[in-house]
């Protein structure tokens, strides 16, 4: 048998990589030559992509009367990424599931067809080769070469908000400036930074149409990027005035805060608390999307707790925790005892463009050199760090 490992792991590869998303049509069609008696079993998969490109995979395997002792490499990974597959089987089989199918391709292979091994080899030799020119036409569509290209390996290209402090600014003073810096100096290249406030359309003026390569900080499991390992968790946060009444509290269903005016981000998590807990008829809502170079709700919120406008205000802890600190009239309070939905605590990746998964893992091998530093640059910055469950502190 010819290379049986290696076309099964570019069989793999071609799966994960390049049809992840599109829409297929796979029909299975068998070879029966006649008068032979043969010692294994060859397929031949026809995969139609949506846009009207055409892959050809001979397989073969010798015959065996299961799958469990086939012998074929880690067959579950060829699932891993499909979206949605339609399949037709030449014996009258119907199935939905990719690993329902795998395991009818192979039970059926070893039921029905036979082949003599020279032709196997032929076969699958030639369906090598198929899937070799396959892939090297997905690697020539433009698509595929416009993203492998968008990555400037010149310098450092950072997407970010000019005035989205204390997270990044145009000056340079946002804790995220600081972690872009430190790669950069990592990369041994400049610093570029695409400036656009951090509302609808930032992704699409900025890392959509190439012109920065990472947005420093953004939310795990976000699906309008492709996420990074995260580097850091936190959580909301509670800001009240150290001498109050309030600077015991660490929960939101407190009675302590029954009857109290807290001020919340409108659409933030929190508020959904504060409405079921029945404080909401009280609360004061501030802006979550708006141009920070003329607007500042966490500034605005801050204040009005500082001056008895508000009882307390609830904040994501990277922005309440930083702006708060050093100011000795106010406490930052952690919420890490919240079990009721939606949860509060995020974990935070980088995010780059989707398909650009060797620039992933370039930043993941950043990320896991530096965890030190970084979490010296959050810590310093006033970030409440929180395990990756939300549960308590990160411990120093």
């Amino acid at each position: 048998m010819v290379g049986s490992l290696a076309f099964f792991q570019l069989c793999i590869l071609l799966f994960q990589g390049f049809l992840d998303g599109f829409d297929l049509f796979c029909e299975v069609t068998s070879f029966f030559p006649d008068g032979l008696n043969g010692f294994g079993d060859c397929i031949v998969l026809f995969f139609c992509l949506s846009d009207g490109r055409l892959l050809l995979f001979f397989l073969s395997f010798q015959r065996k009367h299961s799958l469990a002792d086939s012998g074929l490499p880690d067959i579950q990974l060829l699932h891993h990424g499909i979206k949605t597959l339609r399949f037709t089987f030449g014996v009258g089989t119907g199935v939905e599931d990719f690993d329902n199918l795998v395991f009818s391709i192979f039970y059926c292979l070893g039921t029905f067809f036979n082949v003599a091994l020279d032709v196997i080899q032929l076969f699958l030799l030639v369906g090598e080769l198929f899937a070799a020119l396959a892939a090297l036409c997905l690697l020539a569509t433009p698509a595929a070469a416009q993203v492998a290209d968008l990555v400037d390996r010149s310098a450092f290209r950072v997407c970010a908000d000019p005035a989205n402090t204390p997270m990044s600014s145009e000056d340079g003073s946002g804790f995220e400036n600081r972690i872009a810096a430190l790669f950069a100096e990592e990369l041994k290249v400049p610093l570029h930074y695409t400036w656009f406030p951090q509302v609808t359309g930032f992704l699409r003026q900025t890392l959509s149409i190439g012109k920065c390569d990472v947005v420093i900080g953004f939310a795990q499991g976000d699906e309008m990027v492709l996420n990074t390992n995260h580097y850091y968790t936190s959580t909301h946060v509670l800001v009240v005035r150290a001498d109050g009444d309030l600077a015991g509290v660490d929960r939101l269903s407190d009675p302590a805060l029954q009857g109290k005016r807290l001020g919340v981000v409108a659409g933030a998590p929190p508020t959904t608390h504060v409405a079921r807990l029945g404080m909401m008829k009280l609360a004061k809502p501030y802006d979550l999307m708006t141009d920070r170079r003329v607007e500042n709700p966490a500034g605005d919120m801050l204040r009005d707790v500082e001056n008895g406008v508000t009882d307390g205000a609830l904040l994501w802890g990277p922005i309440g925790g930083p702006l708060a600190k050093g100011n000795p009239k106010l406490k930052v309070i952690p919420l890490l005892h919240e079990d009721a939905s939606p949860r509060l605590f995020f974990r935070i990746t980088m995010g780059v463009r989707a398909g650009e998964l060797t620039w992933k893992h370039e930043l993941n091998s950043l990320i896991r050199r530096n965890q030190a530093a970084i979490d010296a640059i959050l810590r310093d910055a006033g970030v409440p760090l929180v395990d990756d469950y939300g549960k308590a502190l990160k411990p120093q």
